[in-house]
């Protein structure tokens, strides 16, 4: 603020009795004072001066120049939609290649998929002390899973039934559990008979699932061709 007064230009009176006086006698300057001190009064802001004040003072104002940003601006809409799209784009991108560079993933996924049923129909055998059982058809490339509730062999309307179909681009291959593609887990943990099934999938790999019959215990590895 300059000196000699609240908020007035260095060449202006110092006490409003000093304006007055000047206007009481008739002095030109004394009117023109007063008229400049308004006007000046009327040119500044709240809480600080503007270019002109400045200017008139003396001050050397920083020209910003057309176009570049400075630390307070921030993005419009259209560049942040821009940013998301692209980031969008990339993630795409990405996520394909992760699917490229990992061979095999639907092939291991539907093989444990088909031996995490194996061992729920066993433990559930046991623990609901009644069959269940497990039938593969490769004509469907689907198997599926029944409570046979009342250890027959027949299904009813009440049993349970649930059908899975292997996902596009799996097949069975070798299915070799004896004279059947049925395996019936008992609540004693057994199972009727042992054996394996393939799965393949695309540029020949294969995983094979295992069903040891003494204790319908399973499991699977890879085939090695």
């Amino acid at each position: 603020m300059p000196k000699g007064g609240r908020g007035l230009p260095p060449d202006a009176p110092h006490t409003q009795a000093a304006r007055t006086r000047g206007l009481r006698n008739g002095k030109p300057g004394g009117f023109s004072r007063l008229f400049d001190n308004a006007a000046w009064h009327a040119s500044c802001r709240i809480g600080g001066r503007t270019a002109d004040v400045r200017k008139a003072e003396g001050e050397r104002i920083p020209m910003r120049k057309r176009g570049r940003r400075t630390g307070e601006d921030g993005f419009s809409l259209v560049e942040l939609l821009v940013v998301m799209i692209l980031m969008g784009i990339l993630l795409s991108c990405s996520f394909v290649s992760l699917q490229h560079g990992m061979p095999g993933h639907e092939l291991r996924a539907a093989s444990s998929k088909l031996a995490s049923e194996l061992r729920l129909a066993r433990q559930r055998a046991v623990s609901q002390n009644n069959n269940y059982v497990v039938s593969f058809d490769p004509a469907e490339e689907s198997y599926t899973v029944w409570d046979d509730d009342g250890s027959d062999g027949y299904r009813n309307g009440q049993e349970e039934v649930r059908v899975v179909v292997l996902p596009e681009d799996i097949d069975f291959g070798m299915i070799n559990f004896g004279s059947s593609n049925t395996l019936t887990f008992r609540p004693n943990g057994s199972c009727n008979r042992g054996g394996y099934v393939d799965i393949c999938g695309d540029a020949g790999l294969q995983r094979r699932v295992t069903v040891v019959r003494a204790t319908a215990s399973v499991s699977e590895a890879k085939v090695e061709n």
